[in-house]
């Protein structure tokens, strides 16, 4: 009897080291901070408002890689991503895009990355109760990264990046830069 206990535990063990092994799947979840710096442009014939704001935000997004064995996982990716930024003056920056993501999945422990999205953006301005301006549009980021694994075999992963992130608002393009860590599982 003891025979046969020993025998199905080291089974299970095997079993659970051969899952361990398996942690490349096709789909990530992230979550994280992101800080933006952007430039606000509002010109009209009243008030000429061009500011450049600091904001502090979060981010949350999926990515499904794409190929069918979860074995041969390629790094090619359509990610979805959903963002807010708010600084302390009452101005929102609001983002939901979609693009491409290109990943090295083969590194073990350092996996960097680039990607391209698109969307759209809701911002809003409010400054001291004298100037409200609220208007959405088209939302463009390119940007990369690295995300740097936990362990060797664990699919958990910290993600730092920086992405270039230009909005329209109030008929004026609007440049910023992002930066962002999290993490991702």
């Amino acid at each position: 009897m003891k025979k046969v206990i020993l025998a199905t535990m080291l089974v299970l063990v095997g079993a659970f080291g051969a899952m361990a092994q398996s942690t490349q799947t096709a789909n990530e979840f992230n979550v994280g901070y992101n800080f933006l710096r952007q430039d606000i442009k509002v010109e009209r014939p009243v008030i000429a408002f061009n500011e450049n704001t600091d904001s502090h935000g979060f981010t949350a997004g999926y990515t499904r890689y794409l190929g069918g064995d979860p074995t041969k996982i390629s790094g090619v990716g359509v990610t979805g991503e959903v963002a807010a930024n708010f600084d302390g003056n009452e101005a929102t920056l609001v983002t939901a895009m979609g693009g491409i993501t290109l990943k090295a999945r083969n590194f073990e422990y350092v996996q960097p990355y680039a990607r391209a999205l698109g969307g759209v953006a809701k911002q809003n301005v409010n400054r001291g109760n004298l100037t409200n301006f609220s208007d959405v549009s088209a939302v463009f980021d390119l940007g990369g990264g690295l995300n740097f694994n936990l362990g060797q075999r664990s699919r958990y992963k910290v993600q730092v990046g920086a992405d270039y992130v230009n909005t329209g608002f109030m008929g004026e393009r609007q440049h910023g830069v992002r930066l962002s860590t999290g993490l991702i599982f």
